[in-house]
């Protein structure tokens, strides 16, 4: 391939119009397969400058057409293939474009450039107009849906979901198949609880008393979770002791999440799979949290913060903190303390 042409980049402003809705594995999609590959057709194809007006960015080659978007193996000389780390492109072997953001531009010369300051986020909205559009929705025959419970508009509800008098459901929640919903449980908008997910059980409170008699704490508090919060399949969200347990707005838990009574995980923070927070901890906004890592009770974690996979964390974490290991630290003192233990063996 010849490199670029030096000349002057075509810049499109993105349209004003409101971002649709993410898709969610809420549906069952069956996307447009490439036919010559293993990739997303376009309904036909479209220019790198029409896809630099609908979703931002700037090209310096606009006539560039491209009719699928493919991962980089998987690519033919029609694709868009998106590349998000310069080792992607070792498995690139044939494109008609690449998504990238501008600091890998000059990396993948060779190629016509849609260039992007948010490169997976404008994958995320082309991926979304190109998804099948989602099903009317339903409440399947199968829930069993106690009187006594609030549904708010267009709400869906799976086969073998449990929904119980009292829980309250916002506008458009998405209950999955056997999802069970207690009765202490708010929900806010758009709402997506996965399948298997428990909302509202009772917390795991256990008073001590004479002859080491243990007695179950009630939990009366319930659970709010607010608008735009996904819960993945088989998580689970226990009922505060007196107040409610938390999930602030479009925070997501991924699968076999456990949020303990009386904890708050804040405002659009991400929770990779199998993490666990002890009762009464507090997660703040836009946190990062990797696969099982486990926060203890009390503990308090500042906003921004970013958690490596398996972390421990037994004590308050500082706002914007990058933290690894066991207990959590600075990420830069364990892999120090790492290496220095590893020091001379084989």
């Amino acid at each position: 391939r010849q490199p670029l042409p030096p000349h002057a980049p075509h810049r499109l402003p993105p349209p004003h119009a409101q971002l649709p809705l993410a898709l969610t594995d809420r549906q069952v999609m069956t996307p447009p397969r490439d036919p010559h590959g293993i990739g997303v057709s376009f309904p036909c194809a479209r220019s790198l400058a029409q896809l630099a007006c609908d979703f931002g960015g700037d090209t310096t080659q606009p006539h560039v057409l491209v009719d699928n978007v493919a991962a980089p193996k998987y690519a033919n000389h029609r694709s868009l293939v998106p590349i998000f780390r310069a080792s992607a492109l070792k498995n690139l072997r044939d494109a008609a474009a690449v998504l990238v953001s501008p600091e890998l531009v000059d990396k993948a010369h060779g190629y016509a450039p849609w260039r992007h300051p948010f490169a997976q986020f404008a994958l995320a909205h082309l991926l979304t107009t190109l998804a099948p559009q989602r099903h009317p929705p339903t409440r399947s025959p199968h829930a069993i849906i106690e009187n006594g419970v609030a549904l708010g508009k267009d709400v869906t509800i799976g086969h073998g979901a449990v929904i119980l008098a009292g829980a309250v459901l916002g506008d458009a929640c998405i209950i999955e198949p056997r999802a069970v919903i207690y009765g202490s449980v708010r929900l806010g908008q758009r709402v997506l609880i996965g399948a298997g997910a428990v909302i509202g059980r009772p917390g795991f409170g256990w008073a001590s008393g004479p002859d080491r008699q243990r007695i179950r704490m009630p939990q009366l508090g319930g659970v709010e979770i607010e608008d735009d919060v996904e819960v993945g399949p088989l998580a689970t969200v226990d009922a505060g002791t007196l107040k409610p347990t938390r999930l602030r707005k479009g925070c997501k838990l991924d699968a076999h999440v456990h949020v303990g009574h009386n904890v708050e995980v804040g405002q659009y923070t991400l929770v990779a799979a199998q993490s666990g927070f002890a009762g009464s901890a507090t997660i703040g906004n836009h946190v990062l949290i990797g696969g099982q890592v486990g926060v203890a009770d009390h503990v308090t974690v500042g906003d921004c913060t970013k958690i490596a996979g398996k972390s421990g964390v037994i004590g308050p974490i500082p706002a914007q903190s990058v933290v690894a290991g066991y207990p959590a630290v600075s990420r830069l003192r364990w892999l120090r303390a790492v290496a220095t233990l590893m020091r001379g063996r084989s």
